[in-house]
């Protein structure tokens, strides 16, 4: 817990920065003067796409829960969900969700077995998901922007890379496990060996209960077909939420965008960029890049300093706010 603090300290001052760069290479007033002229109307819609992202991340955790055991209710899974989104906002590489998750799962009466089959699947559906969502993108797109953005395409595969490997790695231990196995103790060896490890027996048997737990939930997934196949769906209409909030926020800034496929597709591509960014939020990294992207689209700087700020604010404080509501509220119902 005392690291999530001061991950926050990190998040706040991260912030500060931003927002102090962007006050100091603009004009405050001109700021001002754009935010009070945003159609209200395409902000909610952004906001509510935000929550709409939420709400289906809860169907995918309700759907993969009850198909294991019927006694997850839609209003714990949106509980968990935005617990999950809070800590994935907080720590680095968003490594911190799946933890709270099973926590708060195993906390409403789900055995430690149940939760963690359940998690891992909704997490190989998404990485894999977004792996297609993002391949079409970058066929359809990726010309347009290379021309605009030089040398986008290692940063772009750079995370996607880091996606890739990560759903690579799953189904290497969902079909292959005894491989995955002899994999992992090499690679505890050689971090045992360069004392990064300390215990390397500890480690090397925590490692292949998780290899083995893991892989009992896989098979559990490729046996469950309506399911898997009703999470993907869902889980593309996830991502097409969150994709589209730019598109949201360029119309409530009277930004004319010719193509909303390219924005989805900008939108995209700053996820992958943000993927292998090794901080809390992928601070800098997130908004260094949707200035660059969204910067082709937004001619005016003033614009786009308030399209960023307004599309991070949605996309990640607002779930960070969120999310600490629903913690406290547990703990609240738990005293």
């Amino acid at each position: 817990m005392k690291s999530n603090k001061w991950n926050l300290v990190f998040i706040t001052c991260a912030s500060l920065l931003v927002v102090g760069i962007i006050v100091l290479t603009n004009d405050v007033k001109q700021l001002f003067q754009i935010i009070l002229g945003t159609e209200k109307l395409w902000l909610m819609l952004a906001i509510l796409c935000m929550i709409g992202y939420c709400l289906l991340e809860s169907g995918v955790l309700y759907f993969t829960a009850n198909c294991i055991k019927r006694k997850l209710s839609f209003v714990n899974a949106f509980r968990t969900t935005m617990v999950g989104q809070l800590f994935n906002n907080i720590t680095p590489f968003a490594s911190g969700g799946q933890p709270m998750q099973l926590y708060y799962l195993t906390k409403s009466s789900f055995q430690l077995g149940e939760a963690s089959s359940i998690l891992l699947m909704k997490f190989i559906v998404y990485q894999s998901a977004l792996i297609v969502y993002s391949t079409v993108l970058i066929f359809i797109r990726y010309s347009f922007f290379s021309k605009q953005v030089s040398k986008l395409g290692y940063f772009i595969g750079a995370g996607f890379t880091v996606n890739l490997l990560v759903v690579i790695g799953l189904f290497l231990i969902g079909f292959l496990p005894g491989s995955a196995t002899k994999l992992t103790k090499a690679i505890v060896a050689l971090l045992a060996k360069i004392r990064i490890i300390k215990d390397k027996e500890k480690t090397t048997a925590h490692a292949i209960s998780n290899i083995e737990g893991f892989h009992n939930g896989f098979r559990q997934l490729m046996l469950q077909k309506s399911v898997l196949f009703k999470s993907i769906i869902i889980t593309i209409a996830q991502l097409t939420c969150i994709f589209i909030i730019p598109f949201c926020i360029c119309m409530a800034l009277g930004i004319e965008v010719s193509s909303i496929i390219s924005v989805v597709a900008a939108s995209s591509f700053v996820m992958m960029i943000s993927a292998f960014i090794p901080l809390p939020g992928a601070s800098g990294g997130a908004e260094g890049s949707f200035y660059l992207l969204f910067g082709i689209f937004i001619i005016k700087p003033g614009l786009t300093a308030v399209a960023l700020l307004l599309w991070r604010f949605i996309t990640y404080y607002l779930p960070i706010i969120v999310g600490i509501f629903f913690c406290r509220l547990r703990k609240t119902n738990a005293a």
